[in-house]
């Protein structure tokens, strides 16, 4: 599996690369090394990662760990084995505003197979502040 992202703190600490494998800090929550983590940019209002699979593979759901500031998930897209096209299979608003939100979250997406279609790659988009998957 290949990653490609927007901005990461190093390549060691708080890496894209955090984001392959099982959860490392999920259920705890706050800023940990061993979460993906984007660097703060002026006029930057989203933060992206792609994961590549290397061989397409057919999603019935994504799980998105958030650790640190939850609630910055705004989007999914995947994009079908052979195709150049990305189609959102998950849209939601972005709540880490509210004061109440959990300290961690798990959102488990649910995107039906994605249309029937071999998922090769996919995007997670956040807005604003990091998202973490840990």
């Amino acid at each position: 599996m290949k990653v490609g992202f927007s901005s990461q703190y190093s390549r060691a600490e708080h890496s894209a690369a955090q984001l392959l494998g099982k959860p490392r800090v999920f259920p705890a929550a706050g800023s940990d090394g061993r979460a993906w983590s984007p660097v703060p940019r002026p006029g930057q209002g989203r933060e992206w990662v792609r994961l590549r699979f290397a061989e397409p593979v057919e999603a019935r759901a994504v799980t998105v760990y958030q650790s640190h500031n939850p609630g910055s998930l705004v989007e999914v897209r995947a994009s079908p084995a052979g195709a150049e096209a990305w189609r959102t299979i998950w849209r939601g608003e972005r709540y880490n505003h509210v004061p109440s939100r959990p300290p961690s979250d798990a959102l488990t997406l649910d995107v039906g197979g994605a249309g029937g279609d071999a998922i090769s790659s996919g995007d997670a988009i956040s807005s604003g502040d990091a998202i973490s998957s840990g």
